[in-house]
């Protein structure tokens, strides 16, 4: 049962800050800030317990102003891979895609972190459509897992015509991906395995809320929930809270941050094992 799948880390209250949920962020570009903060925002608020966030210069006031939990350095057009990325050794997860635009410089950046990480990656919003004008990108490392949280859209462009059987052919290439495929239902899809959330709501439909569900699925995986059982809860926490505001504001009403400000009403459910599928 799906409802299986849908689990919190573990609570240890003798962990710290340095021992799990480390997560680096790789977002925003020139002329793109809000996604970078979504997606950190709702990253912090499932659970991340330390987070650095990569992003281009032009946004440091604005993430450094919003984001007071996180450490935040950033690059410029001409000095984008930096020793700074020595992160990428120091977390538990890697976040990349969210407005990083579709530049040789985000390309870059997509490339060292997928030759170089030893932890799982979560690929969204640019990083897929980077992907998808560079397919081999999925076969340079396959010793971590690989999580793609595509929209129709930019599944249009990796899996040509949204065939879902055509999934397959990235297993092939890679068989440690998983594709959360987002429409209004949304399938997480393994190699071995598949599941779907049924319960359409329509106050998800706006932009910025994709980045806070790559926020969501990014942390768990930084808690060390398993890759898999991480993209189901972060899933089910994302489209549940929808569902509450849903009724509470009016779908019309229902901002991308609100999903983020509301997650703990998610969390407390999960924690009480109360579900609604």
């Amino acid at each position: 049962m799906i409802r299986d799948y849908i689990k919190l880390p573990i609570d240890d209250d003798t962990s710290n800050k340095t021992t799990t949920g480390k997560i680096l962020v790789v977002a925003g570009s020139a002329n793109i800030s809000g996604a970078a903060i979504l997606c950190s925002l709702a990253s912090l608020r499932s659970g991340t317990r330390y987070q650095y966030i990569y992003s281009h210069k032009n946004n440091e006031i604005l993430l450094k102003s919003n984001l007071f939990e996180s450490i935040v350095f950033t690059y410029d057009d001409n000095n984008y891979i930096t020793d700074k990325l020595n992160v990428i050794d120091k977390v538990d997860a890697i976040i990349i895609g969210p407005g990083i635009s579709t530049t040789n410089i985000a390309k870059n950046i997509l490339e060292f972190l997928l030759i170089n990480s030893k932890v799982p990656v979560i690929i969204d919003a640019d990083g897929l459509n980077i992907i998808s004008e560079n397919i081999d990108f999925l076969n340079i490392n396959k010793n971590v897992p690989l999580v793609l949280t595509p929209h129709a859209g930019e599944e249009s462009r990796i899996i040509k015509n949204n065939n879902l059987e055509q999934i397959q052919d990235l297993f092939a290439i890679n068989e440690n991906i998983i594709v959360v495929s987002k429409n209004y239902f949304t399938k997480i899809i393994s190699k071995d395995d598949e599941y779907t959330i049924n319960k359409p709501c329509s106050a998800l439909a706006k932009a910025g809320s994709g980045d806070v569900l790559t926020g969501i699925i990014g942390s768990l995986i930084s808690q060390k929930l398993d890759p898999f059982t991480a993209c189901i809860t972060g899933v089910y926490m994302h489209n549940r809270t929808g569902r509450i505001l849903y009724s509470e504001y009016g779908k019309e009403s229902v901002l991308p941050r609100d999903i983020v400000n509301n997650l703990y009403r998610t969390i407390l459910e999960i924690k009480d094992e109360k579900y609604d599928l």
